[in-house]
């Protein structure tokens, strides 16, 4: 599976996740939430949605107007969410250990850069939990900084 659509699909399994959508209520809702930078062509999302319908991980449930197929997530499809979570775990974990070597890698500029970025993310991952509210104040406020230099 190539990498957009393996993107695609995790997307959609998200999106679903939070209420049932119509092929093109998901290119409305990626559109929007990659502020217009990524919208997924018809042809590749409808042909995926049909292999996910086949392979039992959505359902459509209605078809309204002009043939709208309106689609949820099934128990596989939460199931397969839960790999993708326990993966990402894993990937978090050794990409601590192999983080420092990978960073040795880089052009000097990147390098120093990515090793803040680095940290911060290690920090937000041990406080997110108990001061969630507190780190996305900071982290927000960062953000709009960084966005003004």
């Amino acid at each position: 599976m190539k990498s957009g659509r393996g993107h695609l699909f995790i997307y959609v399994l998200l999106i679903l996740r939070k209420k049932p959508m119509s092929g093109y209520e998901i290119i409305k809702t990626i559109t929007q939430n990659s502020n217009g930078k990524w919208t997924p062509s018809k042809g590749a999302l409808y042909p995926l949605l049909e292999d996910m319908e086949n392979k039992r991980i959505i359902k459509h449930i209605d078809t309204g107007k002009r043939g709208k197929r309106v689609y949820r997530i099934t128990n596989e499809g939460e199931r397969i969410i839960l790999e993708i979570k326990k993966h990402k775990m894993n990937i978090r974990k050794k990409l601590s250990l192999v983080g420092p070597i990978i960073l040795e890698l880089l052009p000097k500029k990147e390098r120093d850069t990515m090793k803040i970025a680095f940290e911060i993310h290690g920090i937000v991952l041990e406080k997110l939990e108990r001061k969630q509210t507190s780190v996305n104040r900071i982290l927000d406020d960062c953000l709009k900084k960084l966005k003004r230099v």
